[in-house]
């Protein structure tokens, strides 16, 4: 048997002969298209309403705090004519910040300079104009108004409506899929109403707002003081603007002391809500969960250290600040071995080294050991006095820090 023949397949044995093709370079070959063949689209078919607000996204997309001058030129060379073109762009400006909160604080900004440059006639009456400023305010305090209790009432018909349909479902597959659709709606929500609460507190910061409607916010949040949504909704504002109303009541004047005032019987009234909570917890009635008391705790005591947060918060970097960064942390890295060289050369006498024949020994005020470098075997024990600045402090309880 031959094992060349034997090894093609029937399907190409029956192949006729070959046929050769021959092209020049000059043939003009058209290839066969399909009557349905897809085709991009051109800008001449866009209206000119689609050209703007695709240009007004693309922007809004590359928007950084590296890039912000230039794209800002960028936003001002638009031509806008319409109010209904100024009322898209500012659904695509909140919309933005709605979704990505980290990036709010640039999109205030952006906002703030765009107040009065965008102006067109209305178009209820075209002698009265429109500005920038009025439709972003219209827009969120709608959204704001959302959370009231006639939208939670829907909201939460909804959500039944989602169980049920849930429960109905038989296969495994589908109710997979529906609970994912169903928690990905309840995590946009969440977003977007935390969103809000950070992109009015930066156009606060920024003098968009007026502080009596920031008192109208949170009297509106803290009015529902059983609601979730609404106490964390109202500790992310005052975590936003705690700092710009604390700074305005240390100026002076009547209206500084009066917005001080007030901000004062909101964070009393925070107070409250806390102990409300703990004395239920204790006496197992409805509470809010422990979640959301460390939460208003938290804020309690960021007013104690005049608003600078513990932790860091990140927001977005330009570059510059990315690479000095990165410089300082090479910079600790290279240094870290001398100062471990520096520890292990000091002297052992000057830190409690036993004498020579004495055994160390671990009493109730020595208890810390210290090993020596690799030449010497034996350790000491550093006595308390050789770490002065280590405040006595008292063991906290596990028990107490557990965040149930």
């Amino acid at each position: 048997m031959d094992w060349v023949r034997a090894a093609v397949p029937d399907r190409l044995k029956k192949v006729g002969p070959k046929t050769a093709v021959s092209l020049r370079k000059d043939e003009d070959i058209k290839l066969k298209v399909s009557a349905q063949a897809w085709k991009p689209r051109r800008a001449a078919t866009e209206s000119a309403d689609e050209v703007l607000f695709r240009k007004f996204r693309s922007i809004l997309n590359k928007l950084t705090p590296e890039k912000f001058e230039a794209l800002l030129t960028q936003v001002k060379a638009l031509e806008i004519k319409s109010q209904k073109q100024l009322s898209h762009i500012t659904c695509l400006v909140l919309d933005k910040a709605l979704d990505e909160t980290h990036f709010a604080c640039t999109y205030a900004q952006l906002c703030n300079t765009l107040l009065r440059e965008f102006s067109v006639a209305s178009e209820g009456d075209p002698k009265k104009r429109v500005n920038f400023r009025q439709l972003l305010l219209q827009k969120c305090q709608a959204e704001f108004e959302k959370d009231t209790a006639a939208s939670k009432e829907q909201e939460n018909e909804l959500q039944r409506g989602r169980k049920a349909q849930l429960a109905a479902c038989k296969p495994k597959r589908e109710r997979k899929e529906l609970q994912e659709l169903s928690d990905e709606a309840d995590q946009k929500t969440k977003r977007r109403s935390l969103g809000l609460m950070t992109f009015i507190g930066q156009l606060y910061n920024l003098g968009v707002l007026s502080y009596a409607i920031m008192h109208e916010c949170f009297l509106k949040l803290l009015r529902t003081p059983d609601d979730e949504a609404s106490v964390v909704c109202a500790c992310k504002l005052f975590t936003t603007v705690g700092k710009k109303v604390s700074s305005e009541g240390k100026e002076g004047g009547r209206e500084a002391a009066k917005t001080e005032k007030k901000f004062s019987m909101l964070l009393h009234r925070l107070r409250n809500l806390i102990s409300l909570n703990k004395r239920a917890r204790k006496s197992h009635a409805k509470h809010l969960p422990q979640r959301i008391i460390f939460m208003m705790e938290d804020v309690c005591e960021l007013e104690k250290n005049c608003w600078v947060p513990r932790i860091r918060i990140q927001a977005p970097k330009t570059l510059g600040e990315i690479k000095e960064e990165a410089d300082r942390e090479k910079h600790v890295t290279r240094l870290q071995p001398d100062l471990d060289s520096e520890k292990r050369s000091c002297n052992p006498k000057a830190i409690g080294e036993p004498r020579p024949g004495q055994r160390p020994t671990a009493t109730k005020k020595n208890r810390v050991t210290y090993s020596l470098i690799k030449d010497e075997f034996h350790s000491i024990t550093l006595p308390r006095s050789a770490f002065p600045s280590a405040p006595q402090t008292t063991p906290r309880k596990w028990t107490s820090g557990v965040r149930g």
